[in-house]
C-alpha cells in the first residue's frame, strides 16, 4: 500500500519545494517602497504649490495633473498586487488540493498512521501557512496609504482596496477552512472534544464550532431537538438564586445538564432579541447590561463591588436615543455633556455586547487617548472576569492598547476558532495618517471616546462608508465625549451643532423632557447631538430616586413592569445643588467657569473652554439672554440696491450663522444696530474692519465677518459701540465686496482689517479705492507707526499684532462703565450681536472665532485715532470759524457743536 504514498511524494516534493520558493519571493503583501517614494515627491510638488505665497494661474490644473499621477500610481501598484495575490493564491490552492488528495487517499488505504506521511504533510502544511500567514499580515493593515488627502478619486480608490481586503479574507478563510476539515495531526476524532488548554466551550461558541468541527455539529443536532426552550419576559438579576441552574465551568455547553443548558439558551435568546416586559421592549443591549455586564459600582460602605449595573433613567435615556437612531437605520449617535454620567461604563458594556452576541463580529473602539481608552477597555475586561460562564468567551490573544483582541477558542496553539474581534485605534499615536485608521472592514460595533478632546473627524468620516449596506447602517455609530476635561476640539464643536449633516441623531428634547417638571428645566432648546444634562451625574449629592417602572414608564396598571424598579434624577433637587456647586466658586472666575463646563446644565455650556476665559463671559451670557428675551437683538436686514446704485436696508426674518459654523457656504442677513445715517458723516466718525476667508471653494469652518463701530462720542447711544455687523459664507464673493464698498462709502468708514488673504483688496485695487478706504498698516507692538511695508500696506499683521489688539478687545469688554442713572454695566453689554456674544462665551485659544478677528481691527484703528488725537470733525452751530478743539474736548461734556455730516 505504501507504493502510493512514495509515489505521491516523489511526484510532489520537488514541486513542493519550487512552489515555496516562488510563494516566498512573492512580496504582494509588501508596501511598494519604489511607488510611495514617488507618491510622497509628487505630494511635496502640491504642498510647494499650495503654500506658495503668489499663485500662478494654472497653480490649480498643475495640482489635478500631480493627483491624477497619484491616483494612477496607486492604481497600478493595488493592480500589481491584486495580480501577484491571485497567482499565489491559485498555487495555494493547487496545493492545498493535492494535499487533500494525498490525506484522503492515505485514510482509506491505511497509510495515515506511517511517519513520513506525517512529515510530508507538515511540510506541505507549512508551505500553505505561509500564505495564509501572508494574508494576516495585509489584513492588519488599513487604509492609510491610499492617499495623503481625501479628494473624488480616493472613494473609488478605497472601495477598490475594500474590496481587495474582502477577497483576501474569504480567500483566507477559506484555506484555511479547508485545512480545518483535513486530518492533517492524523488526531484520532472521538466523543471527548478538546481545545488548547483545556479551555471549555461557552453557549456563545456554539455557532462557530458547529460551523468548524464536524463532531461538535454532530453532538448539537443530536441534543438540541429534545431541548425545552422557554420564551419567557423575567429578566435574570431579579429571579431567585435557586431558580438559576449552575453552569458547570469544567464542561462543554454540549456536556451541561439538560435543564442547564435549557435555562442559559432562554438567556441567550434574550441578549440577542430583547424581552417584553408589559408591554414595554427591554432592548438586547438593556437586557445584556442588567443582566450579563458587569462593573465596579461604589457603594454607601466604601465598599466597590463588581456586580450587575442598576437601572437609572441615564440607561434608560441612552437606550430610547439607541432604539430611534436603529429604527432610522442611517443614524449614529453622539452623547456628550457632564461628566460623571457613566459614559464609560455604557461604552464599555455596548462594545463587549456587539462582541460577544453577534458571531463574526468586529467590535470597533476608537479614542485620542491611551488613559481614556485604557479606562473603557479596563472595563471590559473586568466584566468578562465576572460575568456569566454559560455567556462568557475566552481571550485568543489579545492587544487591548492599539490593537485587536481576538476572542474565542483554540483547537491547538496554532489554529484559533475566532467568535469576534475588539479593535482598539488611538488616533493620537502618531501614525502618519491617522485620520484614515477607522476606515475599511464593516465594524459591528464602532464606538469613538472623548471625541471633544481631539480632532476626530476625517476619521469619523472615513468609516462611515463601512457602516452601509443596501439595507441602512450595519451598526449604530456611537461618539460620545465629556465636557471640560480639555479645550473643546473643533471638530467636536462642529458635528455637535450640527449632527444630521454628519449622520449622527439629533437631540431628542421631548423624549429627555418627558420625564421632567418644566420649571426644573435648566436649558433651552437648540440643535445640538444627545446632551446629557449634569442633572443626570454620578456625583456626590445627586442621589436618584427609585421609582416602580411602572410609574415611570406612565402604565401604572401593569403588574409586570411594577416587578422593576428605576433610579430617576431628581430634577428639582439637582438643580438647586448645580447652583450651589457654582455660588461656592462664584468669586473664583477660572473655578466657576470649570465647574460649569465640567457639569453643563444647557448645551451651550458645553462649548466653553476649560481653560480660563479673558473674556467676561458669564456678562456676556447675561446679557445674550436679556437681548433674546426683549428681541432687541433682532436688527437683521439685506441688502438691495435701487435703479441708481443707492443702498437700500430691507428688514429679514433669514437666519443668522450659526456659532459654530460646521463647513461649507452660508447666506445669512446682517445685522444693523444704528440706523444707517442718512446724509455721508465726516472723517473718522466710523470704522470698519473685516475678516475674510482663503478660498471660494472651500468646505472650512470659518466665516466672513464685516463690521463697523462708531467712535466714542459724548452723550450718543451708539459712541464706542458696534453699530452694524455682517457674519456669512457667500457663494459670490464679488457681490459681497459691492455691498462692503457701498457699506464704507455709506458709513464713510475706512477699514483696517487683517492683512493675510485680501480678496477685497484686489478688488479695491481694480477700482483704484484701496488707498482711499482701506487704512495703512500698523504695527502695535511698537509706537503704533504706519509701516511702510510695500507688500502689506494695509491692516494688522497677525503675527505682529493679534495678541495686542485682542487685549484691547477683552479691555473694552471687562470696561467697567457708570451710566447717567448711577448703574454701572460692562463693556460687553454694549454689544448686541449676539453672535459675537456666542464667541466671546466660548472664546479658547485653539478654536475658530470669525466674529471676534473681523472686530480687533475696528478696536485697534479706534485706539490708533484716539492715541493721535485723530477724531471726528466738529462743525459749530453757529457759521463763525471753528474753534481748535482742545485736548480732551472730543470727549468734553462742555463741548460745543454737534457731528453732522459733509456738506
Amino acid at each position: 500500500m505504501s507504493n502510493y504514498v512514495d509515489r505521491f511524494i516523489k511526484q510532489h516534493r520537488e514541486y513542493f519545494i519550487r512552489n515555496k520558493t516562488v510563494i516566498d519571493k512573492n512580496s504582494w503583501h509588501e508596501k511598494d517602497t519604489g511607488s510611495q517614494s514617488q507618491i510622497d515627491f509628487l505630494f511635496e510638488q502640491i504642498s510647494e504649490i499650495k503654500n506658495r505665497k503668489t499663485p500662478k494661474k494654472d497653480d490649480e490644473a498643475t495640482v489635478k495633473k500631480l493627483q491624477k499621477e497619484i491616483f494612477s500610481l496607486k492604481e497600478r501598484t493595488s493592480k500589481k498586487r491584486e495580480t501577484l495575490f491571485k497567482e499565489e493564491n491559485s498555487l495555494t490552492n493547487s496545493i492545498l488540493g493535492r494535499l487533500s488528495a494525498f490525506i484522503q487517499e492515505t485514510e482509506k488505504n491505511g497509510d495515515r498512521a506511517l511517519p513520513k506521511v506525517q512529515r510530508f504533510i507538515d511540510t506541505t502544511v507549512d508551505i500553505i501557512k505561509i500564505h495564509t500567514d501572508k494574508c494576516d499580515l495585509y489584513l492588519d493593515y488599513s487604509l492609510d496609504d491610499l492617499t495623503k488627502e481625501p479628494d473624488e478619486l480616493e472613494t473609488e480608490l478605497r472601495s477598490e482596496e475594500i474590496k481587495f481586503q474582502d477577497e483576501v479574507f474569504n480567500c483566507k478563510i477559506k484555506t484555511q477552512d479547508s485545512l480545518d476539515k483535513l486530518n492533517i495531526t492524523n488526531s484520532i476524532e472521538n466523543i471527548k472534544v478538546q481545545f488548547f488548554k483545556d479551555e471549555k466551550s461557552s453557549l456563545l461558541m456554539k455557532e462557530p464550532l458547529v460551523l468548524k468541527i464536524p463532531i461538535v455539529k454532530k453532538l448539537t443536532n443530536e441534543i438540541y431537538p429534545s431541548l425545552n426552550i422557554r420564551e419567557s419576559n423575567e429578566m435574570l438579576f431579579n429571579m431567585k438564586e435557586k431558580d438559576i441552574p449552575t453552569w458547570n465551568p469544567d464542561k462543554h455547553f454540549w456536556e451541561q445538564e439538560k435543564s442547564t443548558l435549557e435555562f442559559w439558551e432562554e438567556e441567550r435568546n434574550k441578549i440577542q432579541r430583547g424581552i417584553n416586559i408589559g408591554g414595554y421592549f427591554i432592548h438586547p443591549w438593556l437586557y445584556w447590561h442588567l443582566n450579563i455586564f458587569k462593573t465596579k459600582i461604589p457603594l454607601e460602605d466604601g465598599t466597590e463591588p463588581t456586580i450587575n449595573p442598576y437601572f437609572r433613567d441615564n440607561e434608560w435615556f441612552f437606550v430610547e436615543n439607541l432604539k430611534i437612531a436603529e429604527d432610522l437605520g442611517n443614524r449614529g449617535m453622539l452623547l456628550y455633556g457632564t461628566r460623571r454620567f457613566t459614559k464609560s461604563v455604557i461604552l464599555a458594556s455596548y462594545v463587549q455586547f456587539k462582541a460577544f452576541t453577534k458571531f463574526n463580529a468586529i467590535a470597533t473602539v476608537t479614542g485620542g487617548s491611551d488613559g481614556d481608552l485604557a479606562d473603557l477597555t479596563d472595563k471590559i475586561k473586568d466584566s468578562m472576569t465576572y460575568m456569566p460562564h454559560a455567556l462568557n468567551l475566552s481571550m485568543i490573544s489579545q492587544n487591548w492598547d492599539n490593537g485587536d483582541t481576538y476572542l474565542g477558542l483554540k483547537k491547538d496553539a496554532s489554529n484559533p476558532i475566532v467568535h469576534s474581534i475588539i479593535k482598539v485605534k488611538n488616533f493620537s499615536s502618531g501614525a502618519k495618517k491617522s485620520s484614515q485608521k477607522a476606515a475599511g472592514g464593516a465594524p459591528s460595533a464602532f464606538v469613538n471616546d472623548e471625541i471633544g478632546k481631539y480632532a476626530f473627524l476625517k476619521s469619523y468620516l472615513a468609516a462611515l462608508p463601512s457602516f452601509e449596506t443596501p439595507y441602512g447602517f450595519k451598526t449604530v455609530p456611537i461618539l460620545a465625549g465629556t465636557a471640560g476635561e480639555a479645550s473643546l476640539s473643533s471638530d467636536a464643536m462642529k458635528v455637535l451643532a450640527n449632527p444630521e449633516k454628519y449622520n449622527l441623531l439629533p437631540m431628542q428634547w421631548d423624549l429627555l423632557e418627558s420625564k421632567i417638571d418644566p420649571e426644573h428645566i435648566t436649558w433651552k432648546r437648540r440643535n445640538f447631538a444627545t446632551f446629557v444634562p449634569a442633572q443626570m451625574a454620578y456625583k456626590k449629592g445627586f442621589v436618584k430616586k427609585q421609582e416602580k417602572l411602572s410609574t415611570f414608564l406612565n402604565k401604572p396598571e401593569s403588574k409586570e413592569l411594577s416587578r422593576y424598579n428605576i433610579q430617576v434624577t431628581d430634577w428639582g433637587e439637582t438643580k438647586q445643588k448645580i447652583k450651589e456647586f457654582r455660588k461656592e466658586a462664584e468669586n473664583d472666575s477660572l473655578l466657576l467657569q470649570q465647574r460649569t463646563v465640567q457639569y453643563p446644565i444647557d448645551p451651550e455650556e458645553v462649548f466653553l473652554s476649560a481653560e480660563s476665559n479673558p473674556f467676561p463671559y458669564k456678562q456676556a451670557q447675561k446679557h445674550k439672554e436679556y437681548l433674546l428675551e426683549t428681541g432687541k437683538w433682532d436688527k437683521r436686514r439685506f441688502i438691495s440696491f435701487s435703479d441708481d446704485g443707492e443702498l437700500q436696508f430691507n428688514i429679514s426674518t433669514m437666519p443668522l450663522a450659526p456659532y459654530p459654523h460646521t463647513g461649507g457656504t452660508l447666506e445669512a442677513p446682517l445685522l444693523v444696530f444704528e440706523a444707517p445715517p442718512e446724509q455721508t458723516p465726516v472723517d473718522n466718525l466710523y470704522v470698519a474692519s473685516f475678516d475674510d476667508v482663503k478660498q471660494d471653494d472651500s468646505d472650512t469652518d470659518s466665516l466672513v465677518n464685516f463690521s463697523i463701530w462708531k467712535m466714542p462720542t459724548f452723550a450718543d447711544e451708539w459712541g464706542d459701540r458696534l453699530v452694524l455687523s455682517w457674519t456669512c459664507r457667500p457663494q459670490n464673493r464679488q457681490l459681497m465686496y459691492r455691498i462692503w464698498l457701498s457699506l464704507q462709502k455709506k458709513y464713510n468708514a475706512r477699514a483696517f482689517p487683517e492683512n493675510e488673504d485680501m480678496g477685497y483688496k484686489t478688488y479695491l485695487e481694480n477700482k483704484f479705492l484701496d488707498e482711499q478706504l482701506l487704512c495703512s498698516a500698523v504695527d502695535f507692538t511698537s509706537k503704533m507707526n504706519i509701516t511702510s511695508n510695500n507688500k502689506r500696506k494695509y491692516g494688522w499683521t497677525p503675527k505682529q499684532s493679534k495678541k495686542t489688539l485682542l487685549g484691547m478687545f477683552v479691555s473694552y469688554c471687562n470696561e467697567i462703565i457708570e451710566e447717567e442713572d448711577g448703574k454701572t454695566i460692562m463693556g460687553v453689554q454694549k454689544i448686541d450681536d449676539i453672535g459675537l456674544l456666542d464667541e466671546i462665551i466660548n472664546f479658547n485659544n485653539e478654536g475658530n472665532f470669525d466674529r471676534i478677528s473681523g472686530t480687533l481691527g475696528s478696536i485697534g484703528w479706534m485706539h490708533y485715532l484716539q492715541s493721535n488725537w485723530i477724531l471726528p470733525k466738529l462743525r459749530s452751530n453757529s457759521n463763525k470759524p471753528k474753534k481748535k478743539v482742545e485736548k480732551g474736548g472730543f470727549y468734553s461734556k462742555n463741548r460745543k457743536g454737534n457731528y453732522l455730516y459733509k456738506k
